[in-house]
């Protein structure tokens, strides 16, 4: 499968990805999976720049029937379907052309939002007496589609974006054919032998993750950063290599503006400041992205300021200190903000490949003309 048509840094990711759901073990509660030790499951999102004709081979190309258990296409279903199929038999679900149906539809990305965290409920009405039922949504989706994501599944999702083969490689590539695969049956067998053997090691395993993850960005990476310690060897630092390749630049800017966040916590110890003023007291703070965080390696300034804290609700205003006043902000207006995005013992040290300081403007303020 990944073997025969990605990188070695696709092989990795996917390695760890298939092992959360190579296996069906039993336990006191019933049928379970490794996937269900888990708090959270990332999306596996595969993404394409432009439609080609071979684009709806992608799923079959993977054929990550082979290595997923309960693995059901669900290309164009029903709303309701869908809703019944997860929650009454914990399938991994494989959706392709997402862009023409499944993000056309508010409820179905609702419940692949719903789904990245165990435990998670739908209510909805069934019937002509319109009787309330909780769905179970939590299941683990690997979805193909044609260019961006929803904003609100994307933070929930790994992508892996896709790129046309040139003549040269697709020459050179093997051709998979789903009539012969013992090799991938031998190593899906391998993979269920390994998680069966290693399986409640995983479950207490509590790895330590690299510096610049967050949020939602570590919960998706967080039970893979689990295998690859189990495992061994070099895989956590191939695991490490792939979150470096894979994190798009909207994790990037996610993580950057929590990074804000929490200097601002400590540099504003007064009622209020003005603007001018917090942005110099950033700039000075050693080992900080601030002093280059506009185009050109440029400092940060009161611009760049303003629409990196517009994200979390937080605007400008007129601030009067003493005899003066200019634009600015009062320590109250963080309090809320503080308290949603800034866990007590949160990491925020400067992450090593540099995260945000080119990103698109609509995807974050790091990239202004000042």
């Amino acid at each position: 499968m990944v073997r025969k048509y990605s990188t070695q840094l696709h092989e990795d990711f996917s390695t760890t990805w298939c092992c959360r759901r190579a296996q069906r073990t039993r336990s006191r509660s019933g049928v379970r999976t490794l996937m269900f030790l888990c708090s959270f499951k990332s999306r596996l999102v595969l993404a394409s720049a432009r439609r080609r004709k071979n684009a709806a081979r992608r799923p079959r190309a993977i054929a990550a029937s082979l290595f997923c258990q309960r693995a059901v296409r669900t290309d164009n279903m029903t709303t309701a379907v869908m809703f019944w199929l997860v929650s009454g038999h914990r399938p991994t679900i494989l959706a392709d052309e997402c862009d023409k149906w499944a993000f056309l539809n508010e409820e179905l990305v609702g419940l692949f939002n719903s789904g990245h965290r165990k435990g998670e409920n739908v209510m909805r009405c069934e019937g002509d007496s319109s009787e309330l039922r909780s769905f179970n949504v939590y299941a683990p989706v690997a979805l193909a589609t044609i260019g961006a994501l929803p904003s609100q599944l994307h933070s929930r999702s790994i992508v892996i974006r896709l790129q046309r083969a040139t003549r040269a490689e697709s020459k050179a590539r093997a051709k998979f054919d789903l009539e012969h695969v013992e090799t991938e049956h031998e190593l899906c067998r391998k993979l269920a032998r390994w998680i069966a053997d290693n399986r409640e090691r995983i479950a207490v395993c509590k790895p330590k993750l690299p510096e610049n993850l967050f949020n939602r960005t570590a919960d998706n990476w967080r039970p893979l950063f689990q295998i690859a310690e189990v495992a061994g060897g070099d895989w956590r630092q191939r695991c490490a290599n792939a979150l470096m390749k894979l994190t798009t630049r909207e994790d990037d800017a996610e993580n950057l503006r929590v990074m804000l966040l929490a200097d601002i916590q400590q540099v504003f110890s007064v009622e209020r400041m003005f603007s001018r003023d917090l942005r110099d007291l950033l700039a000075d703070m050693d080992e900080r992205p601030w002093q280059e965080v506009c185009r050109g390696g440029k400092p940060i300034t009161e611009r760049w300021l303003a629409r990196s804290l517009a994200a979390f609700g937080i605007h400008s205003k007129n601030v009067r200190i003493d005899e003066k006043q200019a634009k600015g902000y009062e320590r109250t207006d963080f309090d809320d903000v503080f308290a949603r995005y800034l866990d007590v013992g949160t990491d925020t040290s400067v992450p090593e490949h540099g995260i945000g300081t080119e990103t698109d403007a609509h995807v974050s303020p790091g990239k202004t003309d000042d």
